[in-house]
Parts: structure tokens; C-alpha cells; sequence
């Protein structure tokens, strides 16, 4: 007796459907399975259809590598936010919460930044989460990606002015030590297009943010 021929709009979505899983996977098997059952035909009817529409169909769907569950955009973010997740559980021997871990501590509410975080439960699986790490290439294996920060650079004067507080080499000012416990530090503001700098020694506890501003104040205000 022949094999059940399976229509091409099945095959169709059936290709829809394992998209969002990684080859060779459990998840994508099942699929296969649940598919076979809804047909009435065996996995291997189903794979050797799927196979030879495939070798037919070669570009494959326009949309391919797109997320099905949500906007690129929002899955991307779900991601770095698995990734932080695990990277803030990373010990110094390498070890960090799984994949599934995570998802699992995201469905439930974080607060980052004061700003409340909750992952849709059953939107994101773990191996499609493992995909997208993979392909955004936040890590290697299992190992964390060291990535190169790009400052922003100023174009034009007054565009972005830095501005650094560092202890004096001078041990104190004066004859003695003072009792409040104040030190001579130097603080500065510099443009960072022109390298403009104006600096000025205080004696303050540690980083103080009002002579800070009033730095910053003696920096913009007009010079003889």
C-alpha cells in the first residue's frame, strides 16, 4: 500500500512550526510526532516528505530566522536579560544558573534599576533561548564575551565635558595635618573635543559633590 500522500500546506506548516527550534533537537522530534499523529502517517513518511519538499523548496520561507513570538526587538531584550541573569550568577570557578534557570527567575519578577521586569510565562523556551545567545554571540560555550566599549567622542567644543576627582600627591596643605580629616585633592573638568582643562585644588573628605559643582561652576563662568 502507498504512503499517504501529506499536502504541501501541511509540509508548510510544519516547516513553520520547527523553525523555532535548533536541528537535531528533542523539541523539534516532537513536533515531528505530533505532526505525524495529526496525519495519520509515521515519523519517516514525515521526515522523507519534509526532506524532499525541502530539496525542492531550497530558499526555504522569506521570513526565516525572524522570531515567531514576538518582535525582534522585545526577543532581544528578553535574551540580554537571560544573559544578565546568569552572568550575575557567574562564580569564580565559571559556574552560573542554567538557561532554564533563568527563564525561570524572569517569569517570576525582577527589579532592575528600580524598573520591574516580568518574561511572559511558556513565550520563551530554553533552546530558543539558547539559539539567540548563540547567534547575538553574547557568549562562547559557556564563557562570556569580553566586549570592547566604544566611547562617545565629542565633535564639536561643549559637546561633552568630563570631569575627574583624584587625591593630590600633596600630603596636606600647611604646616600640619588637619583635624577634620579633609585632604587636598584636585579636581578638573575637561572638554573633550578641544582637551580644554580647568582644574583646582580643594581639600575635602574623599569626593565631595558640592565643591564638584562648584568646579564645574567656575569651569563655565566667564574668564578675565
Amino acid at each position: 500500500m502507498p504512503n499517504k500522500r501529506i499536502s504541501t500546506e501541511n509540509l508548510i506548516k510544519l516547516h513553520e512550526a520547527l523553525l523555532i527550534f535548533p536541528p537535531y533537537s528533542k523539541e523539534r522530534r516532537n513536533e515531528i510526532l505530533k505532526f505525524s499523529k495529526e496525519n495519520d502517517v509515521s515519523e519517516w513518511t514525515v521526515r522523507r516528505q519534509y526532506n524532499e519538499w525541502m530539496s525542492i523548496s531550497i530558499e526555504g520561507r522569506k521570513d526565516k530566522g525572524t522570531s515567531k513570538i514576538a518582535p525582534k526587538q522585545e526577543v532581544e531584550y528578553w535574551i540580554i536579560m537571560v544573559a544578565a541573569v546568569q552572568l550575575a550568577t557567574l562564580n569564580k570557578k565559571g559556574h552560573m544558573c542554567s538557561t532554564r534557570r533563568a527563564i525561570e527567575i524572569l517569569e517570576n519578577g525582577i527589579t532592575y534599576d528600580d524598573i520591574p521586569f516580568k518574561l511572559p510565562s511558556g513565550k520563551l523556551t530554553i533552546s530558543t533561548a539558547n539559539r539567540w545567545i548563540r547567534s547575538l554571540k553574547i557568549r562562547n560555550r559557556r564563557k562570556f564575551r569580553n566586549f570592547i566599549p566604544i566611547h562617545f567622542r565629542a565633535e564639536h567644543s561643549n559637546e561633552l565635558w568630563q570631569m575627574d576627582v583624584s587625591p593630590s600627591d600633596a600630603k596636606y596643605f600647611g604646616d600640619s595635618i588637619r583635624r577634620d580629616g579633609r585632604k587636598p585633592y584636585i579636581y578638573s573638568v575637561t572638554d573633550d573635543h578641544s582637551g580644554v582643562v580647568y582644574a583646582e585644588y580643594r581639600e575635602t573628605r574623599d569626593e565631595d559633590i558640592q565643591a564638584g559643582f562648584e568646579i564645574i561652576y567656575a569651569a563655565m563662568s566667564e574668564k578675565k
